[in-house]
């Protein structure tokens, strides 16, 4: 997750995500994409179908120079010690390394030249993440985003070309997420592991976090927090656990996985419009209940509820039942 400032209404918006959670403004990165002084990285000189990334702490090894157009599979190994997650924009048009960052830094909503095509989830120290991304020819960036200051403000970035178009199948999940304008439609979501095919159907670009609601709390306790200058006495979500599905043009399709418990959670979008105002503060804040196991969690208890009716036992138990008089 990132803390760099988010284009909106003078610095209010800002604020208004902070007190919401740090990861509030996770995936905003209309202005986080290339912090100023970012570190460009050298790059392999192979092309590819799939992408294995390595984040160390400091420097992201193993994006080629150029990939292949359509399908791309997409792994971030982070051995670092903090949480990242990997995030691909495209550039229209010759961009230098100062014109884009001047461009993401500003207190505005992005250029039309910059398009987001996804990325991964974030993955915890340790651990790897996977998305799979569906890439169009052009020149396109890459960008390691962190939480707090572990990065000093200095994101390792680069540049990649891709060489073909993309695939007119776009990647899929057990569960959907669909973005309009300002508006979330989301199916199939379960407890457990999803992998989940994240499409924006609007015209602007959007990203999602998920946060899980705190009991008690409802999705008009986060809609009042994201509007209000005024902090309440206790956050409406749980930092701790929230998701990423990061950002998207319209017409793109790309899929990761995303860990869910029980409970209630809300899918925000504060990526900002044209005008600076993010799109949370316009209706795109939405209510998901997971209620239901995940479907792989109902057949193991149905394999073990089949087990133990095999044990001597328990036949033993349910012959005795069926033998009382009624």
């Amino acid at each position: 997750m990132t803390t760099c400032s988010v284009p909106t209404q003078p610095r209010r918006a800002s604020r208004r995500l902070r007190r919401v959670g740090r990861a509030l403004i996770a995936l905003a990165a209309a202005a986080a994409f290339i912090p100023a002084g970012g570190h460009p990285a050298t790059a392999a000189s192979t092309t590819a179908s799939s992408v294995a990334a390595v984040f160390d702490g400091k420097a992201l090894q193993g994006i080629p120079a150029k990939v292949r157009g359509g399908i791309t599979e997409l792994s971030l190994k982070n051995t670092g010690a903090f949480p990242v997650d990997l995030q691909f924009v495209r550039i229209q048009g010759a961009r230098t390394d100062a014109a884009v960052a001047k461009a993401l830094n500003a207190d505005e909503a992005p250029p039309a030249w910059m398009e987001g095509f996804g990325g991964t989830n974030k993955a915890a120290a340790g651990t790897t993440a996977r998305a799979t991304v569906n890439l169009d020819k052009g020149t396109y960036l890459w960008v390691v985003l962190a939480g707090g200051s572990e990065l000093d403000g200095k994101a390792p970035f680069g540049r990649f070309v891709v060489n073909g178009p993309k695939s007119s199948v776009p990647p899929s999940g057990s569960a959907t997420v669909v973005a309009l304008d300002y508006s979330f439609r989301a199916t199939g979501l379960r407890t457990g592991i999803n992998r989940v095919a994240f499409r924006n159907d609007g015209k602007e670009r959007h990203h999602v976090l998920m946060f899980r609601m705190k009991p008690g709390r409802a999705i008009d306790n986060v809609r009042k927090e994201v509007a209000s200058d005024v902090q309440g006495p206790t956050q409406p979500v749980e930092e701790a656990g929230s998701q990423e599905l990061p950002l998207i043009s319209g017409g793109v399709t790309m899929s990761t996985d995303v860990t869910l418990s029980r409970g209630s959670y809300a899918l925000v979008c504060f990526m900002p419009n044209a005008g600076g105002t993010p799109h949370a503060m316009l209706g795109m804040v939405t209510e998901v209940k997971i209620t239901w196991p995940h479907p792989h969690a109902r057949v193991r208890r149905q394999g073990l509820r089949s087990a133990r009716a095999q044990m001597p036992w328990a036949r033993l138990a349910n012959d005795a039942s069926s033998t009382m008089p009624q």
